[in-house]
Formats: C-alpha cells, structure tokens, sequence
C-alpha cells in the first residue's frame, strides 16, 4: 500500500497529537490532584497538628498515587480516542468531495 503525501501528514498530525494531547491531560489531571493535595495536607495540620500527620501523609500520597494512575488512563483516552475519528471524518470528506465531482464531472 503506497502512502500519498496527504496520508503522511496525517500520520504525522495523528502521532503529534497523541504525544501532545496525552501530556497535557496527563499534566492537567496530576495538577489537579496536585492542589487537591495542598488542601488536603492544609487541612491535616488543622485537625492534627501535633499526631496523626504520618497517617495523613500517607493518605495523600495514596491519593497522588491513584491521581497518577487515573492521569495516565486519562491521556490514553485523550490520545488516542480522536485519532479514529479524525480519520474517519477526513475520509468522509473526501468520499463527499468526490462523490460530488463525479455528479457535477
């Protein structure tokens, strides 16, 4: 199967957005959970601030832990998700175009 050049600047485009669109969600959940972190540590110090501050910690650095996993599953579906459908809708297109010269040829 011979790739034309449109077909590699899809290619392209698909691969960048993969990268681009995974690291910003990725970066945007894990700082989310960042400052949801902030708060929760805050608000550790307030209720225990003589004991307790190891379970706390440990609390949220579980939390940061399950921030990170639902991160990444989260750039995985923003990474990947649109690709098919902007293959689709870009073949779509052309399928119309063409169907069009040919009526109108």
């Amino acid at each position: 199967m011979k790739v034309n050049g449109w077909q590699r600047i899809g290619i392209v485009a698909s691969i960048a957005w993969i990268l681009s669109a995974g690291l910003y969600t990725h970066g945007s959940v894990m700082a989310s959970y960042a400052s949801m972190g902030a708060l929760f540590e805050k608000t550790c110090e307030q209720a225990h601030p003589n004991s307790n501050w190891d379970q706390c910690l440990k609390k949220l650095t579980d939390e940061i832990e399950v921030g990170d996993t639902i991160g990444w599953e989260d750039a995985a579906l923003a990474g990947l998700i649109p690709i098919p459908l902007g293959w689709g809708l870009a073949y779509l297109v052309l399928f119309i175009v063409r169907w069009i010269k040919r009526g109108w040829g």
